[in-house]
């Protein structure tokens, strides 16, 4: 009877181990390697500013390979990896910043300031841009107008930022290629008539104004493209 008794107390706590290990807990930390395997425990990323090498500690002493892993979740977050490319063999770990029908993932963007301090050293700041997005858990696919035309076709709203979108792309060329024009008449008539008139130098102004209106339009077309998921997401 004693000996029963303990062959189950036994068995309850090797399931209960075996479980600990298996469970998908949204809240619990884990790696997801490319093999499908999944492991929990805490996750930690490591990476070097300025660096694309990046390195995933698991349990502060097992160190895993960017080439190993498939996706992660840590205290900071939730991170996939971005298929691999010319010059990011191993791709980049992406950090998932809104979700939805369409979750958003960034990338990190480093920044200074040009204040240096008494010790000589310049303070950097960090921060996010969304870069790639993933359709209710698909593929990582780059927030341009292709892809989110082709994912998001079934939401006239977010169509309709797209068309504005598009729109602009053809104002932004239109009014580039028109300053650039106007500046080689006026260099050309300068060129011809070897001195700098009055008109010359307002045919050159008016020909960077005109392209830096076109490409000032790019401001516009991110927004366009922000609204586009937003209403996919809202409606």
């Amino acid at each position: 009877m004693k000996f029963s008794f303990l062959m189950l107390i036994t068995i309850l706590v090797t399931s209960s181990s075996v479980l600990g290990q298996t469970k998908n807990d949204s809240t619990e930390q884990y790696i997801k390697l490319e093999s499908g395997e999944t492991i929990y425990g805490k996750t930690e990323i490591k990476k070097a500013r300025f660096s694309k090498k990046t390195k995933i500690m698991f349990q502060e002493k097992q160190e895993y390979k960017l080439s190993q892993v498939h996706s992660l979740l840590t205290e900071d977050g939730y991170y996939r990896k971005t298929p691999s490319a010319i010059f990011l063999p191993n791709g980049e770990l992406l950090k998932r910043t809104a979700q939805g029908n369409i979750d958003l993932f960034s990338s990190w963007v480093y920044s200074h300031t040009n204040n240096a301090n008494e010790f000589g050293s310049i303070s950097y700041s960090s921060r996010y841009t969304e870069t790639h997005f993933s359709k209710q858990g698909g593929a990582l696919l780059r927030v341009n107008y292709k892809n989110l035309m082709k994912n998001l076709n079934d939401n006239q709203e977010s169509i309709q930022h797209l068309k504005r979108y598009q729109t602009l792309q053809y104002t932004k060329l239109g009014l580039g290629l028109a300053g650039t024009a106007i500046i080689f008449v006026s260099a050309k008539k300068l060129n011809k008539e070897q001195e700098f008139t009055s008109s010359i130098q307002i045919g050159l102004i008016t020909g960077v104004i005109v392209s830096h209106l076109g490409w000032n339009t790019n401001l516009f077309q991110g927004d366009r493209l922000r609204k586009a998921i937003h209403a996919y997401n809202t409606n």
